[in-house]
């Protein structure tokens, strides 16, 4: 055996001692190591403050922390050297404890793992194992806490997370992997919640397969879509702007439904430059082509449910607009309004581009109205109606129409119109009965009227 240097000076001997009995160091005595005095034990009575030297025992300028009195010092004197505890089992030694005095680093090592005890409790304890190149942490008898910052370059998580009312701060930006889910569970109506703060949050619940509410978003900045959105019901809490762009309906309507009486679509022109107000447009485009001679350019419908057993959706009547000839500058357009008619939709009135109003002829109305040659002499019946203002006369005699509201009438103008022929044919008569009577009782005067051809001869 190597010499041991006991206490100081030191006693030494160069042969092999056996130790027996309770051997005691003096107090703050170093029980060197080696022969030129490498490793050092070394019991200290007094404290020692941080980062102080001690001869043969802390070198140079030391990085120690405070020590109390009565502390053991364990230490590798000579320059470079490691320190390491070991343990032999079935017969192979393994490292438990390594510290590399080169390299400036500290190794914890187990044949098996190394298990962290923190408490009288040997129950509770942290577990570090390693297979397959994976590190793996493993709390036995209660939960893993991090208390205070704890910061990690890389995590791969192998099991589920449980943890309770956290916050994160400063975490920065976080990156998903594509394709990645973030979810609060894997059964339908699982709710998963994020807040802004204690009392909003967006609630996205799965209701059923590939289905997801989120409640009361606030939505804002530019929201880009990936293939086709589909919209629920929607409740609108403030204006839409559409920025230019169209709303597609396809091969649909664009319905605008109200429960309320004359209330629907509005458009309304806020705009100060000019004096035009909002307009409702129609454009057949017919996909970018020209259209042709005929096409409709728009139409306005109006629908409402008859009395059949099962009420049907019917058109009581159109207004059209016509394109009649589509020749640049020369084109020529057409209204035309349909009412329906005893079951039929009839073409009661159109409007050409040159201004001429025609209506159907089958206006005369029901058998009540008067037409043609009928009781009354027509002419002085009109006449005496519009001298005397007798509106009452010219709506018993179905010129007018008696309403609630306004000047309390509405004129026909088809039995107005034929009134008038009636009146101009009786007129047409009386003179040629005249005419007839002057050439048989008065010749004479019947042939100065005809040289002034004013009568036939």
């Amino acid at each position: 055996m190597s010499k041991v240097n006991l206490g100081s000076p030191g006693i030494t001997t160069d042969s092999a001692y056996t130790w027996t009995g309770v051997q005691t160091i003096a107090d703050d005595t170093r029980f060197l190591i080696g022969t030129s005095g490498d490793n050092a034990f070394y019991h200290r009575t007094a404290t020692l403050t941080a980062n102080t030297a001690l001869a043969n025992v802390l070198i140079g300028t030391p990085v120690t922390p405070a020590l109390a009195a009565n502390s053991l010092i364990i230490s590798n004197v000579t320059t470079d050297g490691d320190i390491m505890i070991a343990a032999n089992d079935g017969g192979t030694s393994y490292a438990g404890f390594f510290m590399d005095g080169s390299a400036g680093t500290t190794d914890i090592r187990a044949k098996g793992a190394i298990n962290f005890m923190a408490s009288s409790d040997v129950d509770d304890y942290l577990t570090i194992t390693t297979a397959s190149n994976v590190v793996t942490l493993t709390a036995t008898g209660s939960s893993f806490n991090f208390v205070g910052a704890a910061e990690f370059d890389g995590i791969t998580r192998g099991g589920a997370v449980a943890g309770g009312d956290q916050a994160f701060t400063g975490v920065g930006d976080m990156t998903f992997t594509a394709g990645s889910i973030l979810k609060s569970g894997s059964t339908n109506g699982n709710t998963l919640l994020i807040a802004s703060n204690d009392t909003t949050f967006i609630t996205m619940t799965t209701g059923a397969t590939d289905v997801c509410t989120i409640n009361a978003p606030t939505m804002s900045g530019t929201w880009l879509a990936s293939g086709t959105v589909t919209l629920p019901a929607v409740t609108l809490g403030g204006t839409v702007s559409l920025g230019g762009q169209t709303f597609n309906a396809g091969a649909t309507s664009l319905e605008v439904l109200t429960s309320g009486g004359q209330v629907g679509l509005k458009i309304t022109s806020t705009t100060s430059a000019g004096s035009d107000g909002a307009g409702l447009t129609f454009l057949h485009t017919k996909a970018g082509s020209t259209i042709d001679d005929g096409d409709q350019c728009g139409a306005i419908f109006f629908r409402g449910l008859n009395d059949a057993a099962t009420p049907e959706d019917t058109i009581f009547g159109i207004m059209y607009g016509f394109c009649i000839d589509n020749a640049d500058g020369a084109e020529i357009g057409q209204l035309s309004w349909y009412v329906m008619n005893t079951g039929t939709n009839n073409l009661a009135m159109t409007l050409s581009g040159a201004g001429v109003l025609a209506v159907d002829l089958a206006g005369s109305g029901t058998p009540a109205q008067v037409d043609l040659f009928d009781a009354y002499d027509d002419a002085i019946v009109i006449r005496q109606g519009i001298q005397q203002n007798n509106r009452e006369l010219l709506a018993d005699i179905g010129v007018l129409n008696r309403k609630d509201t306004g000047s309390g009438y509405m004129m026909n103008i088809q039995p107005m119109v034929r009134l008038l022929a009636g009146g101009i044919y009786q007129t047409r008569a009386r003179i040629d009965e005249l005419v007839e009577v002057i050439r048989d009782e008065f010749p004479q005067v019947a042939e100065r009227l005809a040289e002034r051809k004013l009568i036939g001869v």
